[in-house]
C-alpha cells in the first residue's frame, strides 16, 4: 500500500484557468450616473467629453478571455473617441495579445474561398456611410459556435456621440462577423440573410475544435505570463525554464535518484469533457502541456465519450469513474513496472518558487518571502521527475511512495514551513506513486 506520505516540495504549485473577475455596477451607483447626466444637461453647458484612461483591474487569474479584453482596450485607445473610459488591460494580457499573430486567432476563418478578402485588410463597409464605413477591423479572440468555416469574427471602433454634456462612457467597439468577400454584419440574422441560409452548429464544428486548440495554447501563453511578470518584444513565447537550472535545486543525493521522462505511466483522468467548447480547450491545454515536454500521456475517460476523446487525436482508454479509472492507471503502470503520474483536465500551467524562508510567520512576511521567491516555470515531466528524486532520495529506510502538490493556487502561507513536508493532504490534481 502506499504509504500517505507528502514527499513533494510543498511550493510546487499547478494553476487551474479562471476567468478575470466582472465588474459590478450598482443600482445606486447607476442612479448617481444618471443624476450627473441630468444635472449637466440642466445646466445647458456644452463640455467637451474627455476619455478617461482607467488603470488596470486586478486579477487573480487572467483566462482567454483577458485577450479580447486586451484587444478591445487597443481598439479604443485607437479608435480617437474621446467620450469613452475604459481600463487598461493587464500588462501580461496585452503583451501576449500582441505576440499572437492574427493566423492564430479563433476569428480567423478556416477556409478562403475564390474572391476572399485578406483578413489584414478587413475594412468595415463603404455601403455604411463615410462617417461608419472603412473602419479597420482586427480579427478577434473568439467565434461563434455556429459560424461557417469561411467567415470570420473582428473587432472595430464605433463612431463617437457629439452630445452635449456627455458623461465617459463604457461602449467604443463592436465585434463584427466578416462574410468571405469582406462584408460587415452586427447580427447573425443579417449574416444569414446575406449568406441566403441559416446557420447551424455542424457549420461551425470545424471552428469550434480550432478555437479550442488556439485558446489553450493561449490560456498556457498567458499563465506563464502572469507567472513571469515581463514585458514581451513581440516576437517571443514564454517557454519552460531548462530543466538543468530548475534540478539544480536537487541535492547531490537527490540528483543521483533523478529519473528520467521514461521512468513514468503519465496518466490524465477525464470524463464527460470532450463534447464541450471549455472542455476541449482545457484538453489540449493539458495535452499541449505533455506533448512540448516531449511525452504522450494516456487519457483514462469514461466509456461513453470515448470516441469523442479519440476523435481529438488523443490516447484514450476506457478508465470508467474516477476511482476505477485511477486504479487502472495504477495498475497499468505496475504491469510496465513504472511510477505513475496522474494529473487532472484542467492545470493551464506547473510553477516552483525558491527562496528564503520567512523571518516570522504572519501573512505580511510570508507574502514578502513569495514575492521575493525565484519563479520556475516547469513542465510536467520535470516536476514528475523532480518529486520522485525527492521521495527516492529521502534519507529513511521505507522511502515515502506517494508525492504531489500544495492545494492552493499561491503557496504564500507555506513560507513559514519546510520546502518539503512528511504529513497533510495530497491533493489529486497532480501526483506521483512510486
Amino acid at each position: 500500500q502506499a504509504v500517505l506520505a507528502r514527499a513533494a516540495p510543498s511550493r510546487t504549485t499547478f494553476w487551474s484557468g479562471e476567468p478575470s473577475r466582472w465588474v459590478r455596477v450598482s443600482v445606486g451607483a447607476k442612479r448617481a450616473i444618471m443624476v450627473k447626466a441630468m444635472t449637466a444637461m440642466k445646466a445647458k453647458k456644452v463640455t467637451k467629453p474627455k476619455t478617461v484612461r482607467l488603470a488596470p483591474m486586478k486579477t487573480r487569474r487572467l483566462g482567454v478571455t483577458s485577450l479580447t479584453g486586451a484587444l478591445i482596450a487597443m481598439v479604443k485607445d485607437k479608435g480617437g473617441r474621446t467620450d469613452l473610459k475604459y481600463h487598461d488591460a493587464p500588462k501580461a494580457a496585452t503583451s501576449t495579445m500582441h505576440l499572437i499573430p492574427i493566423t492564430e486567432r479563433a476569428g480567423y476563418p478556416l477556409k478562403f474561398p475564390k474572391g476572399s478578402v485578406d483578413p489584414k485588410k478587413w475594412r468595415t463597409c463603404l455601403k455604411m456611410g463615410k462617417e461608419r464605413g472603412g473602419k479597420p477591423v482586427i480579427v478577434d479572440f473568439t467565434r461563434p459556435a455556429w459560424l461557417p468555416d469561411d467567415w470570420g469574427v473582428g473587432v472595430k471602433a464605433t463612431s463617437p456621440i457629439t452630445r452635449a454634456g456627455l458623461i465617459p462612457g463604457n461602449g467604443g467597439t463592436y465585434t463584427v462577423l466578416m462574410s468571405p468577400d469582406g462584408q460587415t454584419f452586427y447580427h447573425r440574422y443579417a449574416a444569414e440573410a446575406y449568406a441566403g441560409r441559416k446557420f447551424t452548429l455542424e457549420d461551425g464544428k470545424n471552428g469550434l475544435v480550432r478555437k479550442a486548440q488556439l485558446q489553450a495554447i493561449q490560456a498556457v501563453q498567458l499563465a506563464r505570463a502572469q507567472i513571469r511578470d515581463v514585458q514581451f518584444t513581440g516576437s517571443e513565447r514564454v517557454g519552460v525554464d531548462p530543466d538543468e537550472q530548475f534540478f539544480k535545486l536537487l541535492s547531490t543525493p537527490e540528483r543521483k535518484c533523478l529519473p528520467s521522462k521514461d521512468a513514468f505511466h503519465f496518466c490524465v483522468v477525464s470524463a464527460r469533457r470532450a463534447s464541450t467548447p471549455k472542455g476541449i480547450q482545457d484538453i489540449f491545454m493539458v495535452q499541449q502541456q505533455f506533448i512540448e515536454a516531449g511525452v504522450t500521456p494516456t487519457w483514462y475517460v469514461d466509456e461513453a465519450s470515448l470516441k469523442d476523446y479519440r476523435g481529438l487525436g488523443l490516447k484514450a482508454v476506457v478508465g470508467g469513474k474516477l476511482t476505477a479509472a485511477r486504479n487502472k492507471a495504477l495498475k497499468d503502470a505496475s504491469r510496465m513496472g513504472k511510477a505513475c503520474v496522474q494529473a487532472s483536465d484542467d492545470i493551464s500551467a506547473w510553477e516552483y518558487r525558491h527562496g528564503k524562508r520567512a523571518s516570522e510567520r504572519n501573512d505580511d512576511a510570508q507574502n514578502k518571502a513569495h514575492a521575493a521567491a525565484q519563479r520556475f516555470i516547469v513542465s510536467p515531466v520535470a516536476a514528475a521527475r523532480f518529486i520522485l528524486a525527492k521521495m527516492r532520495a529521502a534519507p529513511e529506510a521505507k522511502k515515502p511512495q506517494l508525492g504531489g502538490v500544495y492545494m492552493l493556487g499561491s503557496c504564500s502561507r507555506t513560507w513559514a514551513g519546510d520546502e518539503v513536508v512528511r504529513r497533510h493532504f495530497i491533493i489529486g490534481d497532480f501526483f506521483v506513486v512510486d
